[in-house]
């Protein structure tokens, strides 16, 4: 082989590692998921595509998108294993800048409209004494897992799917439904931050939106018994430099998303989850992302 075909395939080798560096770092790169989180659409050990250009880095509502989440704690559980940054999450955008968000114990409205719980999504329950014994000769019936089993004074905590919730409440006697009762949450009531436009505060709002306030006012905002301080003068409103999104997951217990993180920043954003094309279970599926 001379020394002209050596050049050849030497530059050709380089430009196709150029080629492939440069698909993997604007155009689309591959991800492997490591938790439950998205439930039924992803499972851990499957293999993703995302598309990483431009337009597919701008949220749309009910589009899987993965991101880079504001903050961590050593908590927390990983989106994505160690082969990926740990601030890598992955979640469904569920609200866009200005949308309102309302939690309450049934989940989630958006803009007044309801979004259902997944059948998937793991909540926490209290089994009084009395019952207790009637739901593990349930769960032991129907192969439903003990999750997170703590014992409480006058009974247990116990975490369950919706779906396992409905499957035990039928094996239930209706004289003991009213003993068997999922956590109640304190319902609050959030807008979505929107580029230039005022927002305003109130405890819940502050408590949301507590990260990206620190991160947009240069660690200079302080929190303190529900109001916000900007060089020692409170603030009613505080005016974004950037647009958000609200980001949720399926899995309440199993997931890190705006319930944890607050709103998303579009320039978070690395991209939209668009092609599962191997899991554990399927092998090679190449199945869109729905």
């Amino acid at each position: 082989m001379g020394r002209h075909t050596w050049i050849y395939w030497g530059i050709s080798l380089l430009a196709a590692a150029a080629i492939a560096l440069l698909v993997r770092a604007f155009l689309v790169e591959s991800y492997r998921i490591s938790t439950d989180a998205m439930a039924e659409t992803l499972r851990s050990g499957d293999y993703i595509l995302v598309k990483k250009h431009a337009a597919a880095r701008r949220p749309a509502l009910g589009r899987v998108y993965l991101f880079h989440a504001p903050q961590r704690s050593i908590s927390e559980p990983q989106a994505l294993d160690s082969i990926v940054p740990a601030s890598l999450v992955i979640s469904r955008c569920v609200a866009l800048p200005g949308d309102t968000i309302y939690v309450d114990d049934q989940g989630y409205r958006i803009n007044g409209r309801q979004i259902p719980r997944s059948p998937q999504s793991l909540s926490d329950y209290f089994v009084s004494l009395p019952v207790k014994p009637l739901v593990l000769q349930a769960m032991d019936r129907l192969e439903i897992p003990q999750r997170a089993y703590r014992e409480e004074s006058y009974g247990c905590m116990l975490r369950f799917t919706a779906q396992e919730e409905l499957q035990l409440r039928e094996a239930l006697p209706e004289e003991r439904q009213a003993q068997f009762i999922r956590e109640q949450i304190a319902p609050y009531r959030v807008i979505v931050p929107q580029k230039g436009v005022a927002y305003a505060l109130d405890a819940s709002s502050l408590i949301a939106c507590r990260s990206i306030l620190m991160a947009e006012s240069g660690g200079k905002a302080r929190i303190q018994e529900g109001k916000l301080y900007l060089d020692g003068r409170e603030q009613s409103s505080f005016t974004f430099r950037r647009d958000y999104c609200w980001m949720l997951s399926d899995h309440v217990k199993a997931s890190i998303d705006s319930r944890h993180l607050g709103p998303i920043a579009f320039d978070q954003i690395v991209g939209e989850a668009w092609l599962r094309w191997y899991s554990s279970e399927e092998r090679l599926c190449f199945q869109p992302i729905p």
